[in-house]
């Protein structure tokens, strides 16, 4: 379990709560309690460390994956490389890849810091007698002054592709932004952000982007780990599996998750019997009397930004073997330019003019106005002013160009604030990462240039010195299967033909919850907590999830983004009715 909990008491009369709340009662652990503070870290998967110097009262916590690169080469890094990086006096996160966080503390000064791309969060929390710091933000809530929803910093979590700062949507607690750092000391909190930029990732020379990938891809098996990849259908973890064909076969495997019907599962178990690696298939059934508590710790632990019935997919990874090292292709299309797209194709003038509305239009997220028109213009005004912000903070478009723009603009906003929850959860699962999302990586793909990236000429290099078996194996572009090709603009019109043509019987997930669970879902509907809650529009809620079971099954995923957002008023208020004895 991959996770960090403190508090601190503030004065000499307060006492360190009862244990009674998860941190506390939390079997799995690392734990130092002395009459000033409780620290603890979960255990396990070869992901959490942690030291403890009774003498000096001092000690750390680690949790995350951290790469190091010494004498050439990467590393995965165990107790004794963080216990050397740390002792070193004026060690640079920027030295490290991978995602992380640090808790150092001596003599009451508590020192907190998060990898580059702020893929590990830490929460804080005050009150009159403790602070407190959590990598789980509803661990915190019943330690915060009067928690509840924020609109002002939720509005572009709710609207947009992702949030646009890096400021917690409950009120009363913190958040460890991109490249943070943070210290609690002399009974004051202080917090600090690093927004990434390619330059602060360590430089490795004479190494071209195609070398760097190769090298992030294959540390496990030159560590002698138990690798295993996730295969999909997509081109990124082909290029992926493309470098790991050309080891013996014994050294790693790949799984695929999900339906048998769906196109990853169809591909790529066509790959795996075309070529002959060891592969897995998992699809996971969960029983119904587990479903809705599956669901909501899911929402819990992802923050809500996640639609609730993802639970389904990210069940899979419970099922794969604990001791392995996992590693798949998330966030390779920074190498085919596919995040943000849009923005850059139709919302360059608006950023070169700041026009901050007319930007937001590009990147909107489709999901339904459950909330009262005030607050739906709430929510709109404060994320143009975030926009405002970004717009004025990040280097200028015309000295980056639009499409570094729009990179960098997602690396810091879309990677730390959308990716981060997710991150959170799988860590506490099994040790991993994604070798696309390396910041020595990043920076070396930075130098290319936009035209190089955009038309996949870093996968053509790998892919075209590899297995030649893998470019005559069709891809999965959406739900869609389609011939390889590595024409961008041929790839979108043969997925939109195959969109509208070709259909395959794969589990709606959002179907099945809501029929599983009608009796609650209605239930919630007609609760009198819903009824009342001032932020609603109820009349809205009401049409869409009538008229799901009336047969409107389009209705399925707002009716979810809906109960998503419940899970969380509802422990929000839950949460300010304990007390701390």
């Amino acid at each position: 379990m991959s996770w960090i909990f403190g508090i601190l008491r503030k004065n000499k009369q307060t006492v360190i709560p009862r244990k009674e709340y998860h941190p506390f009662k939390s079997k799995d652990k690392f734990s130092v309690e002395t009459k000033d503070y409780y620290f603890a870290s979960g255990t396990g998967h070869k992901n959490s460390f942690y030291k403890y110097d009774q003498k000096k009262n001092s000690g750390w916590m680690v949790c995350g994956t951290g790469i190091s690169f010494e004498k050439d080469t990467f590393c995965l890094m165990d107790f004794h490389d963080w216990e050397a990086f740390l002792s070193k006096k004026n060690n640079n996160i920027r030295d490290l890849n991978g995602h992380f966080i640090i808790v150092e503390w001596e003599r009451g000064e508590v020192r907190i810091r998060n990898d580059q791309l702020g893929m590990r969060d830490m929460y804080f929390a005050e009150n009159d007698n403790y602070f407190s710091f959590s990598t789980r933000l509803d661990w915190l809530i019943p330690f915060a002054n009067n928690p509840e929803i924020d609109f002002k910093v939720y509005g572009s979590i709710w609207l947009y592709i992702n949030s646009f700062c890096y400021n917690c949507f409950v009120r009363n607690i913190e958040r460890l932004g991109q490249g943070g750092k943070a210290k609690i000391i002399n009974n004051k909190l202080y917090i600090s952000t690093s927004p990434w930029l390619p330059q602060y990732a360590k430089a490795i020379d004479k190494k071209d982007a195609r070398d760097l990938i190769y090298r992030f891809c294959t540390i496990g098996i030159k560590q002698q780990k138990d690798l295993i990849l996730g295969l999909s259908g997509g081109l990124d973890s082909r290029v992926l599996l493309s470098i790991l064909l050309k080891f013996n076969y014994e050294k790693w495997m790949a799984y695929t998750y999900g339906d048998n019907e769906f196109p990853d599962a169809i591909i790529a178990n066509k790959t795996a019997n075309k070529l002959g690696f060891s592969h897995k298939f998992i699809t996971v059934s969960i029983p119904r009397e587990e479903e809705l508590s599956k669901y909501e710790d899911f929402v819990l632990e992802t923050n809500g930004f996640v639609n609730g019935y993802f639970f389904y997919e990210q069940e899979h990874y419970n099922r794969i073997q604990k001791n392995h090292l996992l590693i798949d292709g998330g966030k390779g299309a920074f190498c085919r330019r596919n995040h943000a797209k849009h923005l850059w194709l139709k919302g360059r003038n608006h950023i070169l003019d700041g026009n901050s509305e007319e930007v937001l239009k590009n990147i909107t997220l489709n999901k339904p106005r459950i909330f009262k028109k005030d607050i739906i213009n709430i929510m709109k005004n404060e994320s143009i002013k975030e926009m405002d912000y970004i717009i004025r903070s990040m280097p200028k478009l015309t000295e980056v160009g639009a499409g570094n723009w729009v990179d960098i603009f997602t690396v810091r906003y879309h990677c730390a604030n959308a990716g981060s929850p997710l991150q959170t959860r799988l860590d506490s699962i099994i040790c991993n990462y994604m070798p696309f999302l390396q910041p020595s990586f990043l920076r070396k793909l930075f130098e290319l240039p936009v035209s190089y990236r955009a038309w996949n000429k870093v996968y053509k290099s790998i892919l075209h010195k590899g297995n030649s078996s893998l470019r005559q194996i069709p891809l999965v572009k959406d739900m869609s299967i389609i011939p390889f090709t590595t024409n961008t603009y041929l790839t979108f019109i043969l997925g939109k033909l195959q969109e509208r043509f070709q259909k395959f019987q794969t589990a709606d997930y959002a179907q099945i919850f809501l029929t599983n669970n009608r009796e609650f879902v209605l239930d919630t509907l007609h609760n009198r907590a819903v009824l009342e809650y001032p932020y609603y529009d109820y009349n809205i809620i009401q049409k869409l999830v009538e008229g799901y079971y009336k047969g409107e099954k389009g209705n399925a995923k707002s009716v979810l983004w809906w109960l998503t957002f419940d899970v969380w008023r509802r422990f929000l208020k839950e949460g300010r009715s304990k007390k701390l004895d």
